[in-house]
């Protein structure tokens, strides 16, 4: 989590929205590092006011701003599915997995409760309020009872990004200064998590070895055919693509 707020915040800082946070788009390099891909959808923030459109951002980390339409927006969606990958880390499963705008208001309700005007004077004005249909009930959160084994200040991040109002909403800034990440115990170190990820794999390999003792020998046998060069430059060129298209903020 830390990993990912650094890298908003260094664009954030830069007036870059990514606009397509989620967990897909989150890579992990060998040595335990955190790589934010994909800036396709990525847009600068400089013009306060700028129209941009509201079709961004996979259904299931998409801010309430966008879901109601909302045209000039701000680097606050991507804390909102920084809030979405969280929970679904902490769930081990989808967090807010709606399948149409409907029912991801629906969902996004039934565990926040139903967003109020007077804690988000802007809601009503939006152009697609009229159009998705809120429901009567809850109107308190339910987030403290689905997190209760977690840690107090987990669940206090959580809830900061999750905040409806986006003015109300924490910055990659101050998420990175609040106390959870002082909690006991303390967090990995990178070095660390290459090593835990190296024996994981070692144990896999062992684990795969004894399971099918004779697929090492066909792999050797493999690696004595002469090697393909055509085959070897087409793996060289896709490679270079995937590299050019994936811009990777560390």
């Amino acid at each position: 989590m830390r990993q990912l707020l650094l890298a908003l915040h260094h664009l954030h800082s830069n007036f870059v929205i990514h606009r397509d946070v989620k967990l897909s788009n989150i890579l992990i390099s060998s040595n335990g590092s955190i790589k934010l891909a994909d800036f396709g959808l990525t847009r600068t923030f400089t013009e306060p006011g700028h129209a941009m459109t509201d079709g961004v951002v996979t259904l299931w980390y998409r801010a309430p701003e966008l879901l109601f339409g909302a045209s000039t927006y701000s680097e606050k969606i991507d804390m909102w599915a920084v809030g979405c990958i969280f929970g679904e880390l902490l769930l081990n499963n989808p967090f807010l997995p709606g399948k149409t705008e409907q029912e991801q208001v629906n969902l996004m309700c039934e565990l926040l409760g139903v967003p109020e005007p007077k804690s988000w004077p802007e809601m009503e004005a939006l152009p697609g309020y009229s159009q998705l249909r809120l429901p009567a009930s809850p109107k308190t959160s339910s987030l403290r009872e689905l997190f209760k084994k977690e840690t107090p200040n987990c669940v206090d991040l959580l809830s900061r990004l999750l905040i409806y109002n986006p003015a109300n909403r924490i910055s990659a800034r101050d998420a990175l200064l609040h106390p959870y990440f002082t909690d006991q115990p303390a967090m990995s170190c990178v070095r660390l998590l290459s090593t835990n990820m190296q024996l994981t794999r070692q144990k896999q390999e062992a684990r795969a070895k004894r399971r099918w003792p004779n697929v090492e020998g066909s792999e050797k046998e493999k690696s004595r055919q002469p090697r393909n060069a055509a085959s070897d430059r087409e793996n060289l060129i896709l490679e270079a693509k995937r590299i050019h298209k994936a811009s990777i903020f560390d």
